[in-house]
């Protein structure tokens, strides 16, 4: 039978009596929404059935208990669908998918209950149990099925154990398409009825519902469905059309602006067009403004700060989020990431560690605290962290992708390929095809990395390594030696764009001095490999970075001091012992020294 008629059965037989129809005309409705009711025989027969069985009670609870749930409860709350949907209401249900499970996720902070955040779900393009599953190691899944009947909506949820494929509990509820915020709030209640959740006093605020507009919250959502989706040139421009659109049925709607401002901000990274920089600004100080204790306005401009290099702001701004919602997942990150660009490690690791235990059953925050580890040289832990990840998540193609990029750096080239080709079969990504192209290249496997960097470029056309590397490839690989200038000219194309609106990056900056130092452009590269040095003093990887600079240049004596400072950091001994830039180098006696140290 369909999910929409099991639902309308299972009220049917819902212990408590209030939760069942309280009448056969309520049924009737019910029964049409779902089909069932084509004609008077049909009706009769479902009624007669439903009324004996509320009425008689003929059917014991006990024959009808569902299995027993999992202890700890992962759930993925699968995106909504409904048959036949036009675009702008496919992008309402996705936005309705969104905020639900935000709101969950709100609603379980003390309970164990962890529910996986919707753009983990989107991230990984889940869309089946299964999926949920392998892909983030869910073990419980709640789907929604949505059915209209003129002017009505019905909302079927059903909660499934992921590896018997039962049902355990299911819910239905009805609106009216003209208040689908009113909806909304009932497929919450009906999602935290089939939970078993218990509601506390203390549960953050939910700022989407701050209007009063029923117009402007439906194109809210809308605008969420469409920003949720992959950030083409489409989906962004629809999302901001809408969430516009809102601002204009209610100009003090603060969420809204909150999310404009945050639709700019992919439009500036898929661009890179700096206009909307300053609307960006503009959209989340008026969501400040309008609601001083917004967590998604705070958000907003945490982002904001954060990628234009004003650190401790945007440092202020992400714990003002946590401050007023400890569920916020994205503040976490970006909290943890503004210590990492200040230098405060020891602060970025304990963020990290509190989103982990705010969502122990989230493999991404794992992973976010394994590439704080990498950074750090700390490369046996960064691997127990990704190790973890995929543990929970065996087919998170990222998670694979991470933890070959650690094997690499650790120089265990073999384990590095096997991983990368597995995320690679998973998902391909351009993260994936760049360390797969690191390995081949640090294996002076030349053609192999040529390939593979030719597929990041496809993937990742607007990424500064994903040319930077191919033309490192092409310069050391003699047979294409020629076409490394033009992939030269893009990365650092890309570079200076990025340097434009945050000039404090110090990754860019390291970046872009060695391609110029390819070039030979001797005082570029050191002024770019100067301005690292001051924003990120004392760190191993730009010290490694400078000594492959120096050398390009020809300066060994200044090479081999930088080269110094960075084995004394801990870098990378294997990446070291492989970097065909420092080739020149081990022939020196100081480098064989470093190279003994290294491997003592």
């Amino acid at each position: 039978i369909s999910p929409g008629l099991q639902a309308v059965i299972l009220k049917c037989l819902e212990k408590d009596p209030k939760q069942r129809y309280q009448s056969a005309s309520e049924l009737l409705i019910d029964l049409e929404l779902v089909g069932v009711a084509r004609n008077t025989r049909v009706v009769l027969m479902w009624a007669a059935v439903a009324l004996l069985a509320v009425a008689a009670g003929f059917l014991s609870w006990r024959w009808l208990r569902p299995p027993p749930e999992p202890a700890v409860k992962h759930v993925a709350v699968l995106p909504f669908h409904m048959t036949g949907a036009q675009p702008q209401e496919a992008a309402l249900i996705d936005g309705l998918t969104d905020t639900v499970t935000n709101r969950l996720m709100q609603l379980t902070a003390s309970q164990p209950v962890g529910i996986i955040p919707f753009s983990e779900i989107t991230a990984n393009h889940v869309t089946s149990m299964q999926e949920a599953r392998s892909k983030l190691g869910a073990n419980l899944a709640l789907d929604g099925n949505l059915q209209r009947s003129g002017d009505q909506l019905q909302v079927n949820l059903a909660l499934s154990e992921i590896e018997s494929h039962k049902q355990l509990r299911a819910d239905s509820v009805t609106g009216t398409a003209t208040d689908f915020k009113q909806l909304e709030e009932k497929v919450v209640e009906a999602a935290v009825r089939v939970l078993e959740l218990e509601l506390h006093k203390n549960t953050p605020p939910d700022e989407a519902r701050n209007t009063t507009s029923r117009e402007a919250y439906e194109a809210f959502i809308r605008g969420r469905g469409y920003l949720d989706r992959s950030p083409s040139p489409e989906n962004l421009d629809s999302a901001l059309t809408e969430f516009t659109r809102a601002l204009e049925l209610d100009p003090g709607y603060a969420a809204a602006f909150a999310f404009l401002g945050r639709g700019y901000w992919e439009k500036y990274k898929l661009t890179k067009d700096q206009e909307w920089i300053s609307k960006m600004r503009d959209a989340c100080e008026h969501s400040r403004q309008l609601l001083p204790s917004s967590a998604a306005g705070n958000v907003c401009l945490g982002v904001l700060d954060e990628g234009t290099g004003h650190y401790e702001q945007a440092a202020s701004e992400f714990q003002l989020a946590l401050d007023s919602d400890p569920t916020y997942d994205v503040a976490y990150r970006g909290l943890a990431s503004s210590y990492k660009h200040l230098g405060r490690m020891e602060l970025a690791e304990q963020t990290y560690k509190k989103a982990i235990q705010a969502h122990p059953e989230i493999p991404s925050s794992y992973a976010w605290l394994g590439s704080l580890y990498a950074q750090e040289a700390r490369y046996g832990q960064a691997a127990e962290q990704y190790r973890k990840a995929v543990g929970i998540a065996p087919d998170g193609a990222l998670y694979w992708s991470s933890l070959g990029g650690t094997y690499l750096v650790a120089g265990k080239y073999p384990e590095a390929e096997h991983s990368l080709q597995k995320a690679i079969s998973l998902q391909p990504s351009y993260e994936a095809y760049t360390n797969l192209g690191d390995t081949y290249f640090l294996e002076r496997k030349f053609p192999e990395a040529v390939g593979a960097f030719e597929q990041s470029v496809v993937l990742g056309d607007r990424q500064i390594q994903a040319h930077g590397n191919l033309a490192r490839a092409y310069y050391w690989y003699s047979p294409d030696h020629s076409k490394a200038r033009g992939e030269l000219k893009k990365a650092i194309e890309l570079a200076t764009s990025d340097l434009q609106v945050n000039p404090n990056d110090a990754d860019v900056h390291t970046l872009v001095a060695e391609y110029f130092a390819m070039q030979g452009d001797k005082s570029q590269a050191l002024q770019h490999l100067h301005t690292a040095q001051n924003l990120r003093p004392g760190d191993a990887e730009t010290a490694y970075y400078a000594a492959k600079v120096y050398n390009l240049l020809g300066n060994r004596e200044q090479a081999l001091n930088w080269l110094e400072k960075s084995v004394n950091s801990g870098y990378s001994a294997a990446e070291i012992s492989s970097t065909i830039e420092l080739d020149s180098l081990r022939r020196d006696p100081r480098f064989k020294a470093l190279n003994s140290k290294l491997h003592s």
